[in-house]
């Protein structure tokens, strides 16, 4: 059971959400960041990927080499000029909040590039799109989409290639702002957002040690490390519940939906607890608890961004 491979999910989201947290005295240093949040998010939930899961599922065989498309297939991408609009879109978007104020150095310039990149990918879309709606392929018995398939694979490659180096640049510079976050809360006593904040930072450690293990395996000073973290994020929950109502209104918070999210936060820490059973057990049931876990601290990471667009 590879853990590692759950480890993705979680860590994109956790990194993006903490630091888009407090908007108070709101700047255009947190606009900026959090397009960029939104933008990350889309791509983590498959929401720019349309194209390419319709494409490679009807046109690549299983060494993804090209592959005559049935007349279905053909249908299928045929009609995925909306899903490339909507791309195009939000590509143009996004290169106009890079050269946007503040600078972000190095992550702009990652994701300039993987939005070139992305733009490259997209134009050949629209080409394949184009070749078969029109019908050419009746014409040259596919010689053309063989070509225009070798073109987007490597368009591909490279998009994801840019789009590896833009991710460690997003999960850094969400990191450095969680931290910023959080000390300042912290300064100011804002203790709703302080906590909020903390507990889905302790998860997120808790997640980066779990899911380092690449076969479930754990050592007795990892189990130690484990336990750890884990007593962190309770203690850190259980500051979090005796913040009160008023406390949480004057920081902004819509108190009902808050006060619900936080209570939420405690199926993540029975969850938590019921992975360090199996831990310790060194149980088969640990890698499919895993992924509930992973499942459900996604949705609660939803939950925390639909809190904060609302504040």
């Amino acid at each position: 059971m590879r853990l590692k491979n759950l480890l993705l999910a979680g860590l994109l989201l956790m990194g993006l959400i903490i630091s888009c947290g407090n908007k108070e005295n709101k700047n255009n240093k947190s606009e900026k960041y959090n397009e960029y949040v939104r933008f990350y998010n889309e791509i983590k939930d498959g929401k720019l990927n349309k194209f390419h899961s319709v494409y490679i599922q009807n046109f690549s065989d299983n060494d993804l080499n090209f592959k005559e498309p049935d007349e279905a297939g053909i249908n299928a991408v045929s009609g995925l000029n909306p899903d490339i609009e909507y791309l195009d879109k939000i590509i143009d978007k996004m290169k106009k909040e890079v050269k946007k104020n503040p600078e972000f150095k190095e992550l702009d310039k990652s994701l300039e590039e993987f939005l070139n990149a992305m733009d490259n990918e997209k134009s050949l879309m629209n080409e394949i799109v184009s070749y078969y709606k029109n019908g050419e392929y009746k014409k040259d018995n596919f010689e053309k989409g063989k070509q225009l398939h070798q073109k987007y694979m490597e368009a591909n490659i490279k998009s994801a290639e840019k789009y590896i180096v833009y991710s460690e640049n997003m999960e850094k510079y969400a990191n450095k702002l969680s931290e910023e976050e959080l000390k300042e809360m912290k300064s100011k006593g804002s203790e709703a957002g302080y906590y909020m904040s903390k507990f889905i930072s302790d998860i997120k450690a808790f997640s980066n040690k779990l899911y380092q293990s690449e076969e479930g395996e754990f050592s007795e000073e990892d189990i130690a490390e484990l336990k750890k973290l884990n007593q962190t994020a309770k203690e850190t929950y259980n500051n979090w519940i005796k913040v009160k109502g008023e406390r949480i209104g004057k920081e902004g918070y819509k108190l009902d939906e808050y006060v619900k999210f936080r209570a939420s936060s405690e199926n993540i820490i029975n969850s938590m607890d019921n992975l360090m059973k199996y831990v310790e057990e060194k149980s088969d049931d640990l890698y499919p608890q895993s992924q509930k876990f992973s499942v459900s601290f996604d949705k609660f990471i939803d939950d925390y961004n639909g809190i904060i667009g609302k504040k």
